[in-house]
């Protein structure tokens, strides 16, 4: 029965030193031993995530223009819908790229981009019907704290819708 007391605690020590809570970052993680300072190792993780987040490039490019956009609210946030259409059939991994990594301005203002990667060969002309690209994402409440308005740009123009 010691045996085992002694084995769970030890266990329950081993876990509670790795990366998910809280204790991950105190000065009782062995792993934190000889740095300088909790605060500075967690402010490091951050600055490196953001700084990922600014400076993704994925090739897509804006759609000549935003149709139309919507926002369905949910308990825990909003679901932003926009569509457009792209200049060519066979533009594809269409999304809403956030601006400023999501943030709003000093107005309150959160913007999006409209953007597709375009086709590798262009296939002809076709309907507008035909071009629509539809696209959609989650904003969490969190993420919508200072954000009075929503703007999803294109090209050409833009499109905006108020949170109430």
């Amino acid at each position: 029965m010691v045996r085992q007391t002694l084995l769970m605690a030890s266990l329950l020590a081993v876990t509670g030193c790795g990366g998910g809570g809280n204790l991950s970052l105190s000065n009782l993680n062995p792993f934190n031993w000889g740095k300088s300072d909790v605060a500075e190792v967690q402010a490091e993780r951050i600055a490196a995530a953001r700084s990922t987040v600014a400076t993704i490039d994925d090739g897509r490019i804006l759609l000549p223009s935003v149709g139309s956009i919507a926002l369905d609210r949910s308990p825990t946030g909003v679901i932003l819908r926009a569509s457009g259409v792209a200049p060519a059939v066979g533009y594809h991994s269409a999304g809403l790229r956030p601006v400023s990594a999501g943030r709003p301005d000093e107005n309150g203002v959160a913007r999006f981009e409209l953007v597709a990667l375009p086709p590798e060969a262009v296939i002809g002309d076709s309907s507008a019907f035909a071009r629509q690209l539809n696209v959609a994402t989650f904003l969490g409440n969190s993420r919508l704290r200072g954000v009075r308005q929503i703007v999803v740009m294109s090209a050409g123009d833009e499109r905006s819708v108020r949170l109430r």
